[in-house]
């Protein structure tokens, strides 16, 4: 099962801590490329990625389900 980003979600509680993708890839040490390649589905995301992600806009568990697993257990039902 290839994990994806739900965009919209992802790009909602970006805005809600005030942060936006390029300053995220600043923050994970990735490209800004890859950041976005990855929030439209043109990458899947790696584990920098997700951990990088779950720290640093200090996420709930909750928000990171819904964010990165909830498509795929929507899916498989």
């Amino acid at each position: 099962m290839s994990m994806t980003v739900d965009a919209e979600k992802f790009c909602n509680i970006l805005k809600s801590k005030g942060m936006n993708a390029k300053e995220l890839a600043q923050r994970i040490d990735m490209s800004p490329c890859t950041i976005s390649n990855i929030i439209n589905g043109r990458n899947l995301p790696s584990y920098q990625f997700t951990n990088g992600c779950f720290f640093e806009l200090e996420m709930t568990d909750h928000e990171f389900m819904d964010c990165f697993y909830r498509q795929n257990i929507l899916s498989n039902q």
